[in-house]
């Protein structure tokens, strides 16, 4: 199997993680989801202390 590797950049400009006060409990947070082997389906949530609070 070869290695691959990627980089990834996540501007400052997005929103960082954000909590819902909707009741909800939901959290909304950037993320990546990979399309291609061997990590097919793979989600990759980026938590941060930037953002709404």
């Amino acid at each position: 199997m070869s290695e691959l590797n990627l980089t990834i950049t996540i501007t400052r400009s997005s929103e960082g993680t954000v909590v819902l006060r909707d009741g909800t409990g939901r959290i909304e947070a950037p993320a990546v989801k990979i399309l291609s082997e061997p990590y097919r389906n793979v989600i990759l949530i980026f938590f941060t202390d930037e953002g709404d609070r």
